[in-house]
């Protein structure tokens, strides 16, 4: 029976103290003339305050300020009409009576049949947003909030727009009843991230882009973009002696993370190891021209400094009792160059381009330089060695095969491009053959070898691949 009683005087205390502490305190009147009536004018579902709204107590009106806040001195005890009448917000009446200095809440309904507040990702308010539903306009004020007093009904389209965001875009229902409607806006940038070197970290002054819009990255590899329009598009990254990048994105309005790796751009030189240069020459008589010699020049020429390519034809007469006769004499020369291994492990995907790069020489006095033409490359068919390579016992070759121009103004670093060799393993896997152009009655041309004292001009590859 004892604990009872005890829970029962539990209970009523905690009543009690709720009762009385929540009842508003009242001071004593500090002037002789009357009490002190302050309060708060605030937007009843935003808790937002109502600025600059005439607020009446019976004879007696003041503005609310920049918080909300109103203020009345010196009313005398007894009952009163408490008003704030605006087009803005429905009309507000009350009756209060006033005993003591009393502190006065007002809660203001908007007029309008829709409203709505707009806020960024972060919840803060965006005042000055331009908010739009079908033909009407409203500004969003020091709070975010819009108000369409008369929208028309129905289903209509609403937007917003604000400087540094992204549009929002949107379908609403308006009624004649009141409606609220908030908006979030994101940010302009809707796509940020870094560009970066797998080893290296991040890269600087790389330009990322999706079409015309296209921001350089700062010392942390960071960029940002936007509005980009949402929808597929393609996003490209570029920065000079990096692999050009370019992905395809779905962009939305909302803000996404997009990290880009790129690849530097190596350049290596393999220098050539194996060449050689062999000979041909036939020899026919006027008279008897199936009867003419050919001599096959099978010395080797694995270790000479040039290689030569030329073909020539000349002819001489032969005087004896019977007359004259005359010779001719037909020669070719062919270089053969075996392209370089690398030294270094790379894979097929991260080769660029490989060039074989060829140092010509004047042939002698007499031609400094070949005639117009072209050098033909074919792609030899089987190995060979260069110390024991000869006319005779040369690969073969298939077909087709490549030319290179030349002219008389001077032959500059003949260049190959051997990337298939490195990149898919078949083409010149055992070297190329270089001849003299076809039907050229006559052409000369050197280039530096592998053995040659300057070893600069040596032929070689220059491989630019990804690192």
């Amino acid at each position: 029976m004892g604990r009872i009683i005890r829970f029962l005087f539990f209970i009523l205390l905690t009543i009690s103290i709720i009762i009385f502490g929540c009842q508003k305190k009242s001071v004593e009147p500090q002037g002789v003339n009357g009490w002190k009536v302050s309060g708060m004018a605030k937007r009843f579902s935003f808790g937002t305050p109502v600025r600059a709204v005439k607020v009446t107590l019976g004879n007696d009106s003041c503005l609310t300020d920049g918080i909300g806040a109103f203020h009345f001195d010196n009313i005398a005890s007894g009952e009163y009409q408490i008003a704030v009448i605006t087009g803005d917000y429905k009309i507000y009446k009350d009756s209060l009576v006033v005993t003591k200095n009393s502190a006065y809440y007002i809660g203001l309904q908007d007029s309008a049949n829709m409203v709505g507040q707009v806020r960024n990702l972060a919840g803060a308010n965006v005042p000055g947003a331009v908010v739009a539903i079908g033909d009407g306009v409203d500004t969003t004020d020091i709070d975010g909030i819009f108000a369409f007093h008369s929208a028309p009904l129905g289903l209509d389209s609403i937007s917003c727009s604000y400087p540094g965001y992204y549009p929002f875009e949107d379908t609403v229902t308006v009624t004649s009843n009141y409606k609220r409607r908030d908006l979030t806006l994101q940010s302009e940038y809707n796509l940020v991230g870094y560009v970066s070197h797998f080893i290296e970290g991040p890269i600087a002054g790389a330009v990322v882009s999706v079409g015309d819009i296209m921001d350089t990255t700062n010392e942390n590899g960071y960029y940002r973009l936007g509005p980009v329009p949402a929808g597929k598009q393609a996003l490209k990254c570029q920065k000079t002696n990096y692999n050009e990048y370019e992905d395809t994105i779905i962009f939305s309005p909302y803000r996404q993370e997009w990290y880009i790796y790129l690849k530097k751009l190596i350049t290596d030189t393999f220098f050539v190891t194996e060449d050689s240069w062999v000979g041909y020459t036939h020899t026919e008589y006027q008279e008897n021209p199936f009867g003419g010699e050919s001599y096959l020049t099978n010395i080797n020429h694995g270790q000479d400094e040039f290689l030569r390519v030329s073909s020539a034809v000349w002819s001489e007469y032969i005087y004896d009792s019977c007359g004259a006769d005359i010779i001719y004499h037909f020669s070719d020369e062919i270089a053969v160059i075996k392209l370089p291994e690398l030294e270094i492990n790379i894979g097929a995907d991260d080769i660029v381009s490989a060039l074989l790069v060829l140092t010509p020489k004047a042939y002698s006095e007499s031609h400094s330089y070949p005639i117009p033409g072209s050098l033909i490359f074919y792609n030899m068919l089987s190995g060979w060695d260069e110390d024991s390579i000869t006319w005779a016992n040369k690969p073969a070759v298939s077909r087709p095969y490549i030319d290179i121009p030349f002219s008389h103004n001077g032959l500059p670093e003949v260049v190959i491009d051997a990337s298939e060799r490195y990149i898919t393993k078949t083409k010149y896997k055992y070297g190329i053959m270089i001849e003299p152009p076809l039907y050229s009655p006559e052409a000369f041309i050197k280039f530096y070898s592998s053995e040659n004292a300057d070893t600069v001009r040596r032929p070689k590859i220059i491989l630019t691949h990804l690192y």
